[in-house]
């Protein structure tokens, strides 16, 4: 066989290897069941276990679903309702500041119902469910405000039937004020914005009063602000009874939690002296000291933003942080999400 005969062989052979080496490289992990309507909503460590999930809703009939966690790992199931619903709305935020995000869904009865989401018993827990508004409607707003600055939110409630009426609720659905704002024409929209405006470490509450319903929060200067109303908590903050460490030592926690950018941590010390304020993946490896030195007595704050010693993002999931001052330590955990 001639040079070039020999080499055209090896260019055929090559070609139809090539695939098979290609196949051979890729190959499937896990599959849901065929026959069943699928939906992701949400993606990230939505137990707290430190690893990523993925928040599912499923149907066979694609009408109703069963709103469940899967690892994203195995694609098992961990945990479902145990009720099928309609969802018109689906929230998740930790309202208790114990690192693991609960579960808020809306549905056609005007119920919104919280469930516990740790995984184990294979159903949802249920912790409450409250009913704000006499008439179902489709578009209800949820909007969450840390009042007291302690990492226990409260829910505001409002919706399009009600345009000139929101709910406030603790984290726990216990009602706690009904707002009426006066003088809101008919047709005008309310939007939220909650925020520490005024840098006390307590977030306040923006109503935006919009004649354009096409508006939202994030639009200004594009609308008319026809009128504006700004809320905070009257009286003291209540005492977070999570906080850990000696009465002398004090590390408060981490706000927002879970948080997708900037992580607030307070702590305090009584006496000026070393201190060192760390964080640690689950497995324990130190992931970035924030705090390592001298610091004066009193009460100070850190910040996080998500990233390691050597800048990189890090993964979503649980972390915990340490305080380590006077011979006394505190952890606290947050959680990462993307």
């Amino acid at each position: 066989m001639s040079t070039r005969g020999a080499l055209a062989v090896l260019a055929l052979a090559t070609q139809l290897m090539l695939p098979m080496i290609a196949s051979a490289a890729i190959v499937q992990k896990w599959q849901t069941t065929p026959g069943v309507v699928y939906q992701v909503i949400s993606a990230g460590d939505l137990n707290g276990d430190g690893i990523y999930d993925l928040l599912t809703g499923e149907s066979p009939s694609g009408s109703t679903v069963r709103v469940g966690i899967r690892s994203g790992a195995t694609g098992a199931l961990l945990a479902q309702t145990a009720l099928a619903y309609q969802v018109n709305g689906l929230w998740f935020r930790d309202l208790d500041n114990d690192g693991i995000p609960e579960m808020m869904i809306w549905d056609p009865t005007g119920h919104l119902t919280c469930f516990n989401s740790t995984v184990g018993s294979g159903t949802f827990t249920q912790r409450w469910s409250i009913a704000p508004f006499p008439v179902h409607t489709d578009h209800t707003h949820v909007t969450f405000v840390d009042f007291d600055g302690n990492g226990h939110p409260y829910l505001v409630i409002n919706d399009e039937l009600s345009n000139s009426d929101f709910y406030v609720y603790t984290g726990s659905g216990v009602l706690v004020t009904h707002v009426t704002l006066p003088s809101v024409p008919a047709g005008y929209r309310l939007t939220f914005l909650p925020f520490d405006f005024d840098g006390d470490n307590q977030e306040e509450l923006m109503v935006d009063v919009r004649t354009d319903p096409s508006h939202t929060a994030k639009d200004f200067g594009q609308g008319a602000d026809d009128l504006l109303w700004m809320f905070q908590r009257s009286g003291s903050a209540d005492v977070d009874a999570g906080v850990t460490g000696s009465p002398e030592v004090a590390l408060g926690p981490s706000t927002p939690n879970p948080a997708w950018s900037l992580s607030r941590v307070e702590y305090s010390l009584p006496a000026t002296g070393p201190a060192s304020l760390r964080l640690f993946d689950v497995s324990g490896r130190e992931v970035r000291t924030l705090v390592n030195g001298p610091v004066e007595a009193g009460r100070h704050e850190a910040i996080w933003d998500g990233r390691d010693a050597s800048g990189q993002k890090v993964p979503a999931g649980a972390y915990f942080y340490e305080l380590n001052a006077g011979g006394k330590r505190a952890t606290r955990r947050v959680v990462r999400l993307q």
